[in-house]
């Protein structure tokens, strides 16, 4: 009977499911094919919800080498629009609004969920992408606070946990193409419930109707890595997986 492959368990939202945007889990799947990966990721899930959701993750997948988590672009949200608080409340069941120390709360919880019943599984954390390509947006520098402020608490707290920095890949990949950027010259994006419920949308409607990539999406709204503001395209799910790679082993 052939070995089974050690499982890389990837738990996280949308940007996780990779239907909604393209897929940074199949890539990683491309490039470790010693590695079977379960994406198990929830379109609009907060942290709150993932970290309710985990031990029956682990109970499915008891055994994983190594767990993924992205999380933080619906807290994001939800703290940025705050008409989609109810949204969350109702649809996710959250107790509480999804602040900054809520966030971490959250996350720190689920490390530590995989730390007490997979003590010998791998935990890289990856910080979200920024919502927006307009540095000086409210929602972007949200994404930006969130993820420092998760970052430097696992650093103090659980020092062998890894770190995939992809909110400062995207940072950087941005400040490095400034140039082609259209969104630095645009007015502010408003991050309403109706602009969520018509970006979104119309976007996966392009690429699996009309059979567009999610670049040419990207491209033709202006963008350079999101497709809609919130998900990702298919450079930066290359980018996701090249910054998260590292911590897999060499490919």
């Amino acid at each position: 009977m052939a070995q089974q492959k050690p499982l890389v368990l990837c738990v996280g939202d949308s940007q996780t499911d990779g239907t909604a945007g393209s897929s940074f889990v199949q890539r990683l799947a491309k490039y470790n094919p010693h590695l079977q990966f379960r994406a198990c990721g929830v379109n609009g899930m907060p942290s709150e919800s993932m970290a309710k959701r985990l031990p029956q993750l682990l109970r499915c997948y008891p055994d994983p080498a190594a767990v993924l988590f992205m999380a933080g672009s619906n807290d994001c949200l939800e703290q940025q629009c705050r008409s989609l608080h109810w949204v969350y409340r109702i649809g996710f069941q959250i107790s509480r609004p999804a602040t900054q120390d809520a966030f971490v709360d959250n996350m720190t919880r689920m490390v530590e969920t995989v730390m007490g019943a997979c003590p010998k599984a791998k935990v890289v954390v990856l910080t979200c992408p920024p919502l927006s390509e307009q540095p000086q947006h409210p929602a972007f520098q949200r994404t930006t606070r969130y993820n420092t402020a998760l970052q430097q608490h696992l650093r103090s707290r659980h020092p062998d946990v890894g770190l995939a920095d992809v909110h400062g890949a995207f940072v950087d990949f941005l400040h490095e193409h400034a140039a082609r950027s259209k969104q630095l010259q645009l007015p502010l994006y408003r991050f309403t419930v109706l602009n969520c419920v018509w970006w979104q949308p119309t976007a996966v409607f392009q690429h699996y109707l009309l059979r567009r990539s999610w670049d040419d999406i990207s491209r033709r709204r202006g963008l350079l890595l999101l497709t809609d503001n919130v998900h990702i395209n298919d450079t930066a799910a290359e980018l996701v997986a090249q910054t998260v790679q590292p911590f897999l082993g060499s490919r």
